[in-house]
């Protein structure tokens, strides 16, 4: 179709005026349609207007049109992606920005891909790679991991600088540069991938000579470098870091995000995002209720801002008159309730909990150990003291579960306040006989914040904080 156009655009078209006109209009129609490679086109039409002599218009029309059929419009063209960390979601978490909780020990390793589209014409000679680091990252444990392309797997030696020339002969006559740099004070990452023709080292002449053809069905042709680098120290929980690369084929077009930008039909992408997470999570052994004349059921459960809690560590400890000495009874358990095999009538026993979570953030202080007797005599199995425990979930919505313990008859009173002073509900206000009792509250009314729930019993007084979300 454009080499018909361009024959009616030459036919009508007097010799003065064809060697004005025509040669620029094909230099523009092969930079405007291909997007890519011009073939040189720049310096084929000064050549052509400075150096030709026609004597007829008839071999003008047959230049002009050996070019164009000699010619094939290419370009290449630069799809693209970028992976990080891929972290942990936390639990209940749903979101199109997922936050990727991470510990601020932890490298956070980076890979961006590329590869040459399906419907390019031609393979690319040269790929362009940008990205800035997040001023959250410490810059000076940045290091090089690999970089790659089609079939060549190419590890670094760690470092912020590299060039490397891989030898694609005998496969083809070509020499691939790859080179890799950082830049202190812009805070940039730039890789190149330059196709060089193995005797001159420039650039093939041949626009068709390149090192990434175009995408099959098998995803093999894609090109690649890897990087990693580690965060502040002392980053808070909820800090959040963002990476995003630039790419671009051949010195032309756009230079394209990696992660690509979102649109109304791939939601969720931008830039790579990782939240940091710093604080531990809690726990605590909320009861133990005797089987049989030894055994005894124990549960315990925890909450997690963050990442999410990922196991436990169950501790024992037989009570004696001179101590208790704790030791592990479950190890790294993701159960949140086992059978402890007691020994005698008599025997008293202390538990508490240790919770771990997925980025391996500790917990640092256990809660108070709960304390039980092995008894044979029915409806005595745990001894029970003043005890308000945490909120689980917390954060929560829409409800949460309070629990708590009376060792005597007593007049129980629970009430949450605002934060502000003021009492919101009142959840408990009854009598209660030795034991350990759950309340759950859904609040509806009441906005998204902190709140705190205070216990009276007796001369007992204690207060805790929970948090609502909506």
């Amino acid at each position: 179709m454009l080499r018909d156009l361009l024959q009616d655009q030459i036919i009508g078209l007097g010799r003065d005026t064809y060697l004005a006109l025509s040669i620029p209009l094909v230099v523009a129609a092969f930079c405007t349609l291909s997007g890519g490679f011009c073939l040189g086109a720049s310096l084929l039409a000064l050549g052509v207007t400075a150096g030709l002599t026609m004597k007829s218009q008839s071999d003008m029309n047959d230049v002009v049109l050996s070019m164009l059929h000699s010619s094939s419009i290419v370009s290449s063209t630069t799809p693209e992606d970028k992976y990080g960390p891929a972290g942990f979601d936390g639990d209940g978490i749903v979101s199109s920005i997922p936050p990727r909780y991470m510990s601020d020990m932890h490298d956070f390793q980076y890979r961006i891909e590329f590869w040459n589209k399906e419907t390019a014409t031609a393979p690319a000679q040269e790929v362009f790679i940008r990205d800035t680091l997040d001023v959250q990252f410490a810059d000076s444990t940045l290091n090089f991991l690999e970089f790659g392309f089609l079939q060549w797997e190419i590890p670094l030696n760690g470092g912020q600088y590299f060039n490397v020339d891989v030898d694609l002969r005998p496969v083809q006559n070509l020499i691939v540069n790859v080179e890799g740099d950082y830049s202190v004070d812009t805070r940039e990452l730039s890789t190149t991938f330059r196709a060089l023709d193995p005797v001159t080292r420039m650039l093939p002449d041949d626009p068709l000579s390149g090192f990434l053809p175009p995408i099959t069905e098998s995803g093999e042709e894609i090109g690649w470098v890897g990087y990693s680098v580690k965060p502040r120290s002392g980053l808070t929980s909820g800090t959040t870091l963002t990476n995003q690369a630039f790419v671009n084929f051949d010195g032309v077009g756009p230079w394209n995000p990696a992660p690509p930008n979102p649109d109304s039909d791939i939601p969720g992408l931008g830039p790579w995002l990782n939240t940091i997470d710093a604080d531990p999570p809690s726990s605590w052994v909320v009861s133990a209720t005797m089987q049989n004349e030894t055994e005894m059921l124990v549960q315990w459960t925890g909450s997690d801002v963050g990442s999410g809690i990922v196991d436990y560590t169950i501790y024992a400890g037989t009570v004696t008159e001179q101590d208790t000495i704790f030791v592990p009874w479950l190890r790294n358990t993701t159960d949140t309730v086992g059978v402890f095999p007691g020994r005698a009538d008599g025997d008293a026993y202390l538990f508490y909990s240790i919770a771990r979570d997925r980025t391996g953030n500790l917990q640092e202080n256990p809660s108070t150990p709960l304390f039980v007797r092995v008894s044979s005599e029915p409806k005595a199995s745990a001894e029970f003291t003043y005890q308000l425990y945490q909120n689980y979930p917390n954060p929560f919505n829409p409800s949460t579960t309070l629990t708590f313990e009376v060792p005597v008859p007593t007049h129980v009173v629970i009430q949450v306040y605002d934060i502000l002073g003021r009492e919101v509900v009142r959840l408990v206000d009854d009598d209660h006989t030795p034991g350990r009792y759950q309340v759950k509250w859904e609040p509806k009314q009441l906005a998204s914040g902190a709140y705190f729930y205070k216990m009276t019993a007796g001369d007992f007084e204690h207060s805790k904080m929970l948090v609502m979300v909506k």
